[in-house]
């Protein structure tokens, strides 16, 4: 096995890089933990000042970065650039926060809770935003003062190589985030170390079982955010132009691969021919071609093998007879495109697709849109879209996901808590709460 970029467009190989030796591998995690000895205890205005310095040089090398993200996965290059700058957002809020998410908390006049550092944290990191999803990661489990191994997907090797260097040129201490290029075959290893203290996992609910599993034979801390089926619910209340336009960003975006992605479209009856025809218009407005180009909405899958995954989940549908009421032309000569496609969908379908396609259901009543929601193993997010206040109350606190959105798409900001439940995960990432999830919540009681 090796990491390798390969250019989706046209699946050609652009460069190659090998594993780790045991032997390199033992050397990482032993100079992370040396890092770790002395990183815990800098004082919390070096930090501040190494993050500022880290969120400046990744504003400055956005659009080359940008450029990275879109050759290894193909992510139109607006989305990529937005991606990167994202990235910069997010050092800056923790900048300004993270002394604040951590400080001691008084609990009475006798007991305080200290939020202590674990060790070294590995995170195993997705393609889908082969910059977002580290930085998310990494930048609050570091600020509590961890240290990180990233093992990143075998298909962005070039992110992780240059995100490693961002930390470099920021100054921050050497072996402090370190990239590793491992085998899953090697995970085990790395998270039965004595020196590794936590796992933090983004990818498929079948990743997290196994890393889960690992986690409880060795008793290590993770934080696992997995798949997801989110329900986009569509009330009789809600203005659907509006709702037209965010349906398509929110199942559209980085070409459908996204776990927040809207991916089950559940309508009022009432509302339903009007949502779906003016869906279809809206479609005819996106444009598949070459991601480098800004001209184009959509681009191809990340890689071969998710395309042909993408390929029997539509004979899955076809099998429970759902039918295909539109989908956009493809005009372009690039490999690994699916188009945008809408399909009209009467049995609860509950894979995860990583492709723009839109399942329509038609809900007769809200006690059905509800029912409709719940009735998937995935738990992660979900949109509701109405004009009634009450109505959005009633159903956001029947709904069992994770996050819920109220008349917005589902997305992770660096200020918001962000996480599922069910099979699409434990624990949450980003805000307070997630710069706290690999610390040591020391209580010191005094009497």
């Amino acid at each position: 096995m090796q990491f390798k970029t390969i250019n989706p467009i046209n699946n050609q190989l652009s460069v190659s890089f090998p594993m780790l030796s045991e032997i390199e591998l033992n050397t990482c995690i032993e100079s992370s933990h040396n890092a770790f000895k002395d990183w815990k205890y800098l004082p919390a205005s070096d930090k501040k000042s190494l993050l500022e310095a880290l969120s400046a040089s990744i504003e400055k090398d956005a659009s080359d970065c940008a450029r990275l993200i879109t050759e290894e996965m193909g992510k139109p290059l607006a989305e990529s650039i937005a991606e990167v700058k994202k990235c910069a957002d997010l050092c800056a809020f923790y900048a300004t926060h993270f002394e604040q998410f951590l400080a001691p908390q008084q609990l009475n006049e006798r007991a305080v809770v200290y939020y202590e550092p674990l060790g070294i944290i590995l995170g195993i990191m997705p393609w889908n935003f082969p910059f977002w999803q580290v930085f998310r990661f990494a930048i609050p489990a570091l600020l509590a003062g961890n240290t990180v191994l990233l093992k990143h997907a075998p298909n962005t090797p070039q992110c992780a190589i240059r995100i490693a260097s961002f930390f470099q040129k920021a100054g921050f201490p050497s072996a402090i985030f370190q990239s590793i290029f491992v085998g899953i075959d090697q995970v085990e290893s790395i998270i039965a170390n004595p020196y590794v203290q936590g796992v933090s996992l983004t990818g498929s609910t079948v990743a997290g079982q196994s890393v889960a599993m690992l986690a409880g034979k060795y008793l290590k801390k993770c934080v696992l955010e997995l798949g997801g089926n989110d329900a986009f619910l569509i009330t009789k209340n809600s203005n659907v132009d509006k709702v037209v336009e965010k349906a398509v960003q929110a199942r559209c975006r980085n070409n459908g691969q996204s776990c927040v992605a809207a991916k089950r479209f559940i309508v009022d009856h009432e509302v339903y021919d009007m949502f779906k025809a003016k869906l279809i218009e809206a479609l005819h407005h996106l444009k598949i071609g070459n991601p480098n180009e800004a001209v184009n909405t959509n681009g191809p899958l990340a890689r071969r093998d998710l395309f042909e995954k993408v390929l029997g989940q539509i004979e899955l549908l076809k099998q429970k007879n759902a039918t295909l009421v539109f989908e956009l032309q493809n005009h372009s000569n690039m490999e690994n495109v699916i188009a945008p496609a809408i399909w009209e969908v009467d049995e609860i379908f509950d894979d995860e697709i990583f492709a723009p396609i839109f399942l329509l259901y038609k809900s007769r009543n809200i006690h059905e849109m509800i029912d409709l929601t719940n009735q998937s193993k995935y738990g992660l997010g979900t949109s509701i879209w109405t004009t009634d206040t009450e109505e959005a109350a009633m159903l956001s606190s029947q709904i069992h996901t994770g996050m819920v959105y109220i008349n917005e798409i589902v997305y992770s900001d660096p200020s918001l808590p962000f996480g599922g439940i069910k099979h699409s995960g434990l624990g949450k990432e980003l805000g307070q709460d997630g710069i706290k999830e690999f610390t040591n919540q020391k209580l010191i009681f005094t009497k």
